[in-house]
């Protein structure tokens, strides 16, 4: 790359946030975003349930115990997905495609319950 367009992508990466570099794959740069947050919320989160699950059980205890390991691996599993789609975005295996969706359509069905 030539050093003005590396110039004018920093300059639009500090005026904007991002620049259009970025948006040439918008789908990897927000799995780049993503990813780093993800993981530290998976690790970090010791309280943070989904609400629909809190509706089931009044004693928070039985509530971590039951429901904990099931919204951890749906954590790991969004995770695992943009993982995915960083590493090979290009990728048409229907098997492939079909998982990033599966772990896509998760990170949307649980995205109002990234909370702590």
């Amino acid at each position: 790359m030539n050093i003005i367009r590396s110039i004018k992508f920093a300059y639009q990466k500090l005026r904007y946030g991002v620049s259009y570099k970025d948006c040439w794959s918008l789908d990897v740069y927000f799995a780049k975003k993503i990813v780093p947050a993800l993981r530290m919320f998976a690790e970090m989160n010791r309280s943070g349930m989904p609400i629909i699950w809190q509706d089931n059980l009044t004693d928070h205890n039985a509530l971590m115990k039951e429901y904990r390991p099931v919204w951890e691996a749906i954590l790991w599993k969004m995770i695992d997905g943009f993982e995915r789609e960083i590493i090979d975005n290009c990728s048409y295996d229907r098997e492939e495609v079909k998982y990033r969706d599966e772990c896509l359509d998760l990170f949307g069905e649980f995205f109002f319950n990234l909370w702590d």
